[in-house]
């Protein structure tokens, strides 16, 4: 075990509940927004509530973020005494970015899913996606697809293998050649489908995002739903749709991703996802679409 991490508090019982102690411990080393409601006879977990703001009309209010369990305190009672031991406070930070990054994961995924297939038609994902959409679109129109193990189709048999895995196609390889065909996740997908390919398509980038991100390093849609998601993450927690300027929403992406946009930047990239009725968008005005906003709120 490494010492460094852990940090170890003792603590007399005098007149105060357990629980009351439990607390002052957290709020004296950990911070006052977190705490725990719930303690055993040996240990209890702490839980976070975060404030932060949200805009709407020019209207500031504030909200809370929830994490549960972020981490486990061991707790000892000898002669009146209380110790508690657990991760230093650095740790705790940690965990808390960690719950943060999942809840927003969570979020975008969802809007990614309801979007009716608009992240699909922006024109980076036309642009660096392309390859994905020639296979598919070759291997559903044709029955098959052919190519050579060559070091200029490096590229292209990597995103086959991608396929693959999403069960869209299936590879077969007959010497120097590796041949493409349907797969059987395909074929489920085709029969509910009114445009398969673009269905399959769809289907691709968001079942297997991640490992377009992190593995491929294809992140030209990365900004786009981020940018997004702040706007619908405001419109999740109030319940209802909200108007905010652009540098507003700036601030609100900047508190969710611990990063910071150019205006400029930030301005074309909501262009692009309001020609595509992601947002809605009247000079620097920016509100949900309201096919989306209602799909969320039912989510």
């Amino acid at each position: 075990m490494n010492k460094e991490m852990y940090i170890s508090r003792e603590y007399k019982i005098g007149t105060k509940e357990k629980i009351s102690i439990a607390n002052n411990f957290i709020h004296d080393y950990y911070g006052q927004f977190l705490y725990t409601n719930k303690m055993e006879n040996s240990s209890f977990f702490i839980n976070a509530s975060l404030p932060y703001e949200i805009l709407d009309n020019n209207k500031r209010m504030l909200r809370f973020d929830n994490y549960n369990h972020i981490a486990e305190i061991k707790v000892e009672i000898n002669d009146r005494i209380m110790k508690f031991t657990g991760l230093n406070s650095r740790k705790i930070e940690k965990s808390i970015e960690i719950a943060k990054s999942v809840k927003i994961k969570k979020s975008e995924i969802l809007l990614f899913k309801i979007s009716n297939n608009k992240f699909s038609e922006l024109p980076a994902t036309s642009v660096f996606y392309m390859p994905i959409k020639e296979i598919i679109t070759k291997v559903y129109n044709k029955g098959s697809m052919d190519i050579k193990n060559r070091t200029s189709n490096n590229k292209l048999i990597k995103y086959a293998k991608f396929l693959e895995q999403l069960g869209i196609i299936k590879i077969t390889v007959d010497g120097e050649t590796y041949k493409f065909s349907i797969g059987e996740q395909a074929k489920l997908i085709e029969i509910k489908s009114k445009n398969p390919v673009m269905d399959l398509f769809d289907y691709s980038l968001l079942h297997g995002y991640d490992y377009l991100y992190n593995d491929i390093g294809i992140r030209s849609l990365s900004p786009y739903l981020k940018i997004a998601n702040s706007l619908y993450y405001n419109v999740s927690k109030l319940g209802k749709n909200i108007t905010v300027n652009e540098n507003e929403l700036n601030e609100f992406y900047n508190y969710m991703y611990n990063t910071k946009m150019e205006d400029y930047k930030f301005d074309v990239y909501l262009d692009n996802l309001s020609r595509v009725n992601i947002i809605d968008k009247k000079e620097d005005i920016v509100t949900g679409n309201r096919g989306i906003m209602e799909k969320l709120l039912k989510a």
